[in-house]
């Protein structure tokens, strides 16, 4: 995602909405398992056809 923002310098408000859906779902599916991700940055969503996936779970914790 870092790559494309910084080609295109900004998304169109369909495409934030629709990048943004998908991050908040992966978050969530993060969350259902009591993870916390720790190091959220643009570098760090890979996009895939079209689709946002989170990466870098390296600094990931788990809680309880």
């Amino acid at each position: 995602m870092e790559d494309l923002l910084k080609k295109k310098k900004r998304f169109t408000e369909d495409e934030a909405r629709i990048y943004l859906k998908q991050i908040i779902n992966g978050f969530s599916g993060l969350h259902k398992i009591g993870a916390v991700h720790r190091d959220f940055k643009t570098a760090n969503i890979l996009l895939h056809n079209g689709v946002a996936k989170i990466a870098d779970l390296g600094f990931t914790k788990f809680l309880g």
